[in-house]
C-alpha cells in the first residue's frame, strides 16, 4: 500500500507554546471535529517536516505516543518556503508508530511578535511496498493548476513524452514550481496518495528523499490511467508546476 503524504497548515498565536497545527483537508485521511487527523489503521511515521518564520520546536502527538513521549520534530525549517536541502526528519526503520483509531496531529512552538503560518508534512507508511528491480526511467510531466493557499489542488497529468503501452511503477518523485511546498499522485483507484516536498526551480537539491525506491512503490499505473497530480500551494493562483517520476515498466 506504500506510503501517504498528509499536511498541516495554520495560522499560529504570537508566542504560543505547543499550540496545535491542524489538518488539512486531505481527500484520504478523516478529519475529526478537532482539526485532527483519524488513524483507520496502525500509521509509522516514515518522516516529518515542519516550517515557519520563526518556530522553535515542533512535535507529533497522539494519544498512543503520550503513552511514553510525544516524538520531536528535528530539523525543522525556520522559513515559509522548503529550501535547498529540505530540513526533513527521517526516523528510520524503528518509526514512531500512531495505533489506529488514534486522533493525531502537529504541534509547535514559536517566538513571533505576532501571528505566523506553520505549516507541516507527515511520511505516513501503511507498510513498506518494496520498489521492483529493473531498469529506471525518470519521466517529465507537467500540469496546469490553480493553487489554493495552505491547501491541496490537483490537476491533470501530461507526460513530456508518451508512454508506450503497459503498466508503470513510481518509485520516485521529485517536483519544482512556484508557490509550490509539496506533491503528491492521486491513484485512479483511490488510496494512499505518496508525495514530496517540493523546490521552487530544477536548480535546487532535495537530496532525493522521495527517489529512486528509498520510500518503496509509491503506487501503480496502466499508460492510458495516468495519476493525477496534487499541490499544496503556499499561495493561491494558477501555476505550472513540474514532476519528474522514476518509472519502471512491469508488465
Amino acid at each position: 500500500m506504500g506510503y501517504h503524504l498528509a499536511a498541516f497548515s495554520r495560522s499560529m498565536t504570537a508566542a504560543s507554546t505547543d499550540e496545535q497545527i491542524n489538518a488539512v483537508a486531505d481527500g484520504h485521511l478523516t478529519v475529526t471535529a478537532n482539526s485532527m487527523f483519524q488513524a483507520q489503521t496502525d500509521l509509522y511515521v516514515r518522516a516529518a517536516y515542519v516550517m515557519g518564520t520563526t518556530i522553535t520546536r515542533a512535535r507529533i502527538s497522539s494519544p498512543s505516543l503520550r503513552a511514553v513521549n510525544l516524538p520531536q520534530i528535528q530539523p525543522i525549517t525556520r522559513g515559509v518556503v522548503v529550501p535547498t536541502l529540505p530540513r526533513l526528519c527521517q526516523y528510520g526503520d524503528d518509526m514512531p508508530k500512531i495505533a489506529r483509531l488514534d486522533e493525531f496531529v502537529l504541534q509547535s512552538s514559536n517566538a513571533a511578535a505576532g501571528a505566523e503560518q506553520h505549516t507541516g508534512f507527515l511520511f505516513l507508511s501503511y507498510d513498506r511496498a518494496e520498489a521492483p528491480v529493473g531498469p529506471t526511467f525518470t519521466c517529465r510531466a507537467t500540469s496546469t493548476i490553480t493553487l489554493v493557499a495552505n491547501g491541496w489542488a490537483n490537476g491533470v497529468l501530461t507526460m513530456e513524452q508518451q508512454l508506450p503501452p503497459g503498466r508503470y511503477a513510481c518509485i520516485g518523485l521529485t517536483g519544482f514550481g512556484n508557490d509550490c511546498i509539496a506533491a503528491r499522485l492521486i491513484p485512479v483507484d483511490g488510496g494512499p496518495r505518496p508525495g514530496c516536498l517540493m523546490l521552487d526551480t530544477i536548480a535546487g537539491d532535495d537530496f532525493q528523499h522521495a527517489r529512486f525506491g528509498k520510500l518503496g512503490k509509491l503506487l501503480e499505473f496502466e499508460h492510458t490511467a495516468l495519476p493525477l497530480l496534487e499541490i499544496f500551494g503556499e499561495a493561491a493562483g494558477a501555476e505550472s508546476p513540474e514532476v519528474h517520476m522514476d518509472l519502471i515498466k512491469i508488465r
